[in-house]
């Protein structure tokens, strides 16, 4: 009955592509801007652990391979 009025959860997919744009955008190096920016994006409908998770790993991967 509640989960109708909570907002719709984001995939890791969905939450990784806008991790991506972020880092694009504002660069690699200051994981508290990227997270910030992120968080504004997802907008509640992401746990931060999980966002940050998902940062920390694209930052550490970002560019590899």
């Amino acid at each position: 009955m509640l989960e109708a009025l909570l907002p719709a959860t984001m995939s890791e997919e969905d939450i990784l592509r806008i991790v991506d744009e972020v880092i694009a955008e504002l660069g690699r190096d200051n994981f508290g801007k990227v997270m910030k920016a992120v968080m504004g994006k997802v907008a509640g409908r992401a746990e931060g652990k999980l966002v940050s998770d998902l940062v920390r790993k694209r930052l550490g991967s970002f560019g590899a391979g």
